[in-house]
């Protein structure tokens, strides 16, 4: 007599019982008497009675046709159906089992979205010729205005650019010319030179990882915030961020606004400063005036609107037409009263900043002025320089120091023929001497004073 068997063929004939499971050793106590403790927990796979089940779980079927057969082959793993084997409905499908092809798994395949990049906007720099000149960062760009993620991302970008503060020494004196009945007065300039403090900015900042924080105005500072009129903040307590004024001015649809970020410096007592590098330049025998100015350049970023009106504001040519024309006693006037100017947010770099982890001191005002540069703003002085005092300048201070009376006192080009290296030192050191002597005799007779002469 055969064995019962199922459907399938396979034999159902009562099976023996199993045996009982084996104790494990453990080192936890009965609680209490009680049996549980002695049964223990399935650890493995193979210890589980489900193990023997003859049942197996159906896999899914490759056999379906269109884009369905594609997800099947994906989802079971079965490998790459090859690129072009993607039905339409399903592209990059091929692309493994490891999900890291196509829009399954969301990684780098040649289907995959690009990566998240900053939006980068249309921007010019202009030269303004008022005043003291100044070079702004404008932008009309159409995105700036309506993308208020944009905006903030352009500013914080623009934030991390030091401005440009530099000083202005200048030394003039007044000459009296007396013709005939009238007198004409003129002024003379002594000296007129710069300084650009942008590399103790970066200096401070030189790791680049740590910049000063893009921030909003101070609640209690007054300053236009959205508005026409300059305001306080309406609640003091209030906390609003760069990024919420961002979305307030994109949402703004007047024709007229701009939102303007500033850069400003602080940590030097510029006061004090001032009065030492005039101090420096008395101890010359200077008798004129001096004027020291403590200009920052660089320091606004301006976004306006993309419309006609707008673009007119920042051109050079029609404003200079709006002046020579006198049109600007109707156009100003209108600009300033229907104008929404967002004038929230800034950025303060400290001369003082000490970097994460560096051991270099900051260097103060006093402490800039020991290290080279008042000397070479004295030689600068007495060698009536204009344009620009730089590196070079602190340089050869420098190494006048290091050389001491003894050593060489300028450094002159060397040619690899000692007689003719020999005469351009000797000819450098004359000029050298000659100029020393006459800065020596200005400082003992007095140079600079206000002169009076009379022509016939």
């Amino acid at each position: 007599m055969s064995e019962p068997t199922d459907i399938k063929g396979r034999d159902r004939s009562p099976k023996a019982p199993r045996k009982p499971f084996p104790q494990r050793y453990t080192d936890e106590p009965d609680v209490a008497g009680s049996s549980s403790s002695a049964i223990p927990l399935l650890d493995n796979y193979e210890d589980d009675p489900r193990a023997d089940d003859d049942e197996e779980l159906p896999g899914y079927v490759e056999h379906l046709d269109g884009d369905y057969g594609d997800v099947a082959r994906v989802v079971n793993g079965a490998g790459a159906a090859g690129p072009g084997a993607a039905g339409p409905g399903f592209p990059g499908a091929g692309a493994g089992a490891g999900g890291a092809g196509g829009d399954i798994g969301g990684g780098d395949g040649p289907d995959a979205p690009p990566d998240f990049e900053d939006y980068r906007p249309v921007v010019k720099k202009i030269k303004t010729r008022l005043g003291m000149g100044d070079t702004l960062v404008v932008s009309h760009d159409k995105h700036l205005n309506t993308d208020g993620e944009a905006l903030y991302r352009w500013l914080l970008k623009e934030s991390r650019n030091p401005p440009s503060p530099e000083i202005h020494i200048q030394g003039y004196h007044s000459v009296r010319k007396r013709n005939g009945d009238k007198t004409e007065t003129s002024t003379v300039t002594d000296f007129n030179f710069k300084i650009n403090l942008r590399y103790r900015l970066e200096q401070a900042y030189s790791n680049g990882r740590h910049f000063p924080p893009l921030k909003t105005v101070h609640p209690t500072k007054r300053t236009s915030r959205g508005g026409r009129w300059k305001t306080v903040a309406p609640d003091p307590e209030e906390a609003r961020t760069v990024r919420s004024w961002a979305d307030q001015y994109c949402e703004d649809k007047s024709t007229l606004k701009e939102f303007i970020m500033k850069k400003s410096c602080v940590g030097w007592d510029l006061e004090w400063l001032g009065s030492n590098i005039e101090a420096l330049i008395r101890a010359t025998n200077y008798r004129g005036r001096i004027r020291v100015d403590f200009p920052v350049f660089e320091a606004r970023v301006e976004i306006f609107p993309a419309n006609r009106i707008s673009f007119m504001r920042k051109n050079e040519y029609w404003r200079w037409f709006f002046y020579l024309t006198f049109l600007w006693t109707l156009a100003w006037p209108y600009l300033w009263c229907f104008t929404k100017r967002y004038h929230v947010a800034e950025t303060v770099w400290n001369y003082l900043h000490v970097r994460p982890g560096s051991r270099v001191a900051p260097v103060t005002e006093a402490e800039w002025l020991k290290l080279g540069w008042g000397e070479a703003i004295k030689r600068a002085a007495k060698a009536r320089r204009t344009g620009r005092v730089t590196h070079h300048d602190l340089e050869e201070v420098l190494n006048r120091a290091a050389a001491g009376p003894q050593g060489e006192l300028v450094r002159t080009p060397k040619t690899g023929n000692p007689t003719v290296d020999t005469a351009l030192g000797f000819i450098a050191g004359v000029g050298a001497i000659a100029n020393d002597m006459r800065l020596s005799s200005s400082e003992i007779i007095g140079w600079g004073a206000d002169e009076n002469s009379e022509e016939e």
